[in-house]
């Protein structure tokens, strides 16, 4: 599958409407081009292997400063088993991830971003702020420092091949 995404005027992209509908709060649902799509509760979240990270970004509100708790996005992936071409050398390395927003938000990681091997900090998906319970989970990139890719109110993950 080849997805070309393109911004409208307003610089912003745009998750797909359909997750909002299909999804009850609080869950997050892996699909694309995996082999077992999955969906996951806030307290299924909890329940898998758990890190902490203080992070900080640049918003156009001004810095913030937060600490995050949640699961490895590669973890959550790894259950969904991303399609990927046996015959090439490191076949994950041609998978995006399109992380999509309940506001219509969208944003797209590399799998380099997601595996603890290439990364120090990778990726992962927040069900904790400051020590509260968020009621949504929420996409942290630690070192993204525009914060951009933070992505509030996660309720997909998007597995694309973009090689076959």
């Amino acid at each position: 599958m080849v997805i070309i995404a393109l911004l409208p005027s307003g610089g912003v992209s745009r998750a797909d409407p359909s997750l909002d509908s299909e999804l009850s709060s609080g869950t997050v649902r892996v699909f694309g081009d995996v082999v077992a799509p999955v969906t996951y509760t806030i307290g299924e979240l909890q329940s898998m292997q758990t890190q902490t990270h203080t992070v900080a970004f640049e918003t156009h509100d001004g810095a913030e400063r937060h600490t995050y708790t949640g699961t490895p996005l590669e973890e959550m992936l790894r259950e969904a088993h991303p399609d990927q071409p046996a015959e090439r050398t490191h076949p994950l390395l041609t998978i995006a991830l399109v992380a999509h927003g309940a506001d219509g938000y969208a944003a797209t990681l590399a799998w380099g971003e997601v595996l603890s091997s290439l990364k120090p900090v990778p990726a992962f998906v927040a069900w904790a702020e400051d020590g509260a319970l968020l009621a949504q989970p929420r996409l942290v990139v630690p070192g993204d420092l525009g914060g951009a890719r933070y992505v509030r109110e996660l309720r997909g993950l998007q597995v694309v091949q973009l090689v076959r």
